[in-house]
Order: C-alpha cells, then sequence, then structure tokens
C-alpha cells in the first residue's frame, strides 16, 4: 500500500486523479501554495498514515518499520540469509534514490555479487519499498536498452536510512535534489 498523497496530507479534496488538462488547472486554483521549508518538511516526514494520525516519533515509527519489514516481511518473500547485509543494501538503494540503476556499481560498493544485488532490488520492488521508472526515448530500441530509475516510494524512510537528521539539513544538502525529485514520482492513486 503507497502512503498519503499530497491531497491527503494537505486535507485537501481533489477528487480522482486525472490527465485532463482543465481539471489539472482547476486543482491548481484550488490548491494551497506551499513554500520550500514546507515541502521539504513533508519530504523528511515522508507519506506514512500513521505518522499523521498520532503524535508519533518519526525516529521511532521508521525504527519499527525497518525492523519489522526487515524480520517479518524479507523473511516471507524470500530467504535473504544476512539481514544486516541487507539493511545496508537497502540503506545504499535509499543513498541512491532517483539514480539510475547500476547493478554492477550495487554489487560492488554492497560487497554483495551482481545477481544478489538484481534479487534483492527486486524485492524491494516487489515488497512497495522502491519503484522502478522506465526511461522514454523516442527512439524505441533505447527504452528497451536503457536502464530504468529507482525510486524510493518513501520519502521519510529514505530520509531516515541516509540519516538525515532535519528537514534543513535535508533541504540543504547534497541530496535535496533527488529527494525533491523522489518526491515528485509517486505512482498515481
Amino acid at each position: 500500500m503507497l502512503g498519503l498523497s499530497n491531497s491527503e496530507i494537505m486535507k485537501q479534496d481533489t477528487g480522482p486523479f486525472t490527465t485532463k488538462p482543465e481539471n489539472i488547472l482547476k486543482k491548481l486554483k484550488t490548491a494551497k501554495p506551499q513554500n520550500l521549508n514546507e515541502v521539504f518538511g513533508k519530504i523528511y516526514r515522508g507519506s506514512m498514515p500513521a505518522l499523521y494520525g498520532k503524535d508519533i516519533s518519526r525516529d521511532i515509527f521508521f525504527s519499527s518499520y525497518v525492523q519489522t519489514y526487515l524480520q517479518r516481511d524479507v523473511k516471507d518473500l524470500t530467504q535473504v540469509s544476512d539481514e544486516l547485509r541487507f539493511l545496508r543494501f537497502i540503506s545504499y538503494v535509499a543513498a541512491r534514490t532517483s539514480q539510475v540503476v547500476n547493478y554492477t556499481d550495487m554489487a560492488k560498493d554492497t560487497g554483495i555479487t551482481q545477481p544478489t544485488a538484481k534479487q534483492w532490488l527486486s524485492i524491494l520492488v516487489s515488497s512497495g519499498i522502491v519503484t522502478l521508472i522506465e526511461p522514454y526515448f523516442n527512439n524505441s530500441l533505447k527504452r528497451i536498452i536503457k536502464a530504468p530509475k529507482m525510486y524510493f516510494l518513501d520519502t521519510g524512510s529514505c530520509a531516515y536510512l541516509t540519516k538525515w537528521t532535519t528537514p534543513e539539513s535535508l533541504e540543504a544538502g547534497a541530496m535535496s535534489g533527488p529527494f525533491f525529485e523522489t518526491a515528485g514520482k509517486r505512482p498515481p492513486q
């Protein structure tokens, strides 16, 4: 299940997803403007519903979320023998959000084999942690050959795994661009 959409977080009734230009313009007229601090505050917090329903510590929530995911869900999906190495792999993928998938670099940088990197990224995709977006080119052969980009579906968990301590440090940091791009790449709901 995906996290909350920006409209849900902002408590705006925007109706169903649409691509019609007139409907998009109508939604833009009713949208509340946000400054950069507010945008990065939402990016840092993420879109998990539990973080918006109760007064809960973001760090405690994501710590529990990662532990539960590793200890229960991953074991149900596949046989990951080294949970600590898998956690490092997840953190590596989080640090590479909005980048082109390169299995050779993933394997080399995390100390695993290339087939293991493919399998583990596939686990992250099938469990709804990461999405892969294929590139678009006019040349259909390039579309087949070129590698997709990977994006974390929840920017809050991505910020937690990459150890950003505040929305301000994230906004001013080297990963502000990739996080901003990642926040804009959520699939429509």
